[in-house]
């Protein structure tokens, strides 16, 4: 789970030859992992994809027509906490304006290559240390935090993945995902439902409510050992 060979990243500037320029560097850096660098011009453009599927890291000019980068920072934080963003900027005087947004850095134009390999690396050995699966469906992979599953519910040859920010539609196996979460505070409480122990929020006599909003059945066999798994797992969160 913490094999990181994969990083996408999105350009944000109004000025194309430094788009240009910019991803040739990014590309020649990384040759030998698969990284996604996606370029676009204006805010609005990078919204709309970013919505559609989170980007790893984000490079934003601060003086763009429309929104500009100290706002469009302000939005992609409101969507996901964990996304690096690095402010790219001609002017040093617009550092300030950043404050709160929990940037990495600011990048003074011209950008030189060495910068470039300090941040991706830093990003790539955060990456690293988050534990994450990949999820797969007709519209590409998709990497979730395991710390932002839900719950899993297995319906015919598909899988409901229930996560903090919304669910995930996959055609899978619940087995598999049993396999690999159970060491992780996870546990199958039906053969239809495999729940995040750290989410539950209520336990009735037969189901569970999770995150406030997601419920799962006790399977009458498994109520028993899920008492201990919960039990035990709370103790550990305990210290």
């Amino acid at each position: 789970m913490k094999n990181i060979k994969t990083m996408r990243i999105a350009v944000c500037d109004d000025e194309t030859y430094f788009i240009q320029d910019f991803t040739a560097m990014l590309r020649k850096l990384y040759q030998s992992l698969d990284i996604t660098v996606n370029a676009f011009s204006d805010g609005s453009q990078l919204m709309d994809s970013f919505q559609a599927k989170s980007y790893d890291l984000v490079f934003l000019d601060i003086e763009m027509p429309g929104i500009d980068g100290i706002s469009l920072a302000r939005q992609l934080r409101q969507q996901n906490e964990d996304v690096s963003i690095v402010f790219v900027t001609g002017h040093k005087e617009y550092a300030m304006d950043g404050y709160g947004l929990n940037v990495l850095c600011y990048l003074l134009k011209p950008v030189t290559e060495k910068k470039i390999h300090e941040i991706l690396e830093h990003v790539l050995e955060k990456l690293k240390s988050e534990k994450y699966i990949w999820l797969t469906n007709r519209d590409g992979s998709q990497r979730v935090r395991i710390s932002d599953l839900v719950s899993i519910e297995a319906h015919n040859q598909n899988l409901i993945v229930n996560t903090t920010s919304g669910s995930i539609e996959v055609r899978d196996n619940i087995n598999k995902y049993e396999e690999i979460l159970k060491s992780v505070g996870f546990f199958r409480l039906h053969r239809s439902y495999l729940v995040s122990l750290a989410k539950i929020t209520k336990i009735s006599e037969k189901e569970v409510l999770l995150a406030e909003k997601f419920r799962a059945p006790i399977a009458r066999t498994k109520k028993r050992e899920f008492q201990d798994a919960f039990f035990s797992f709370m103790n550990q969160e305990a210290f």
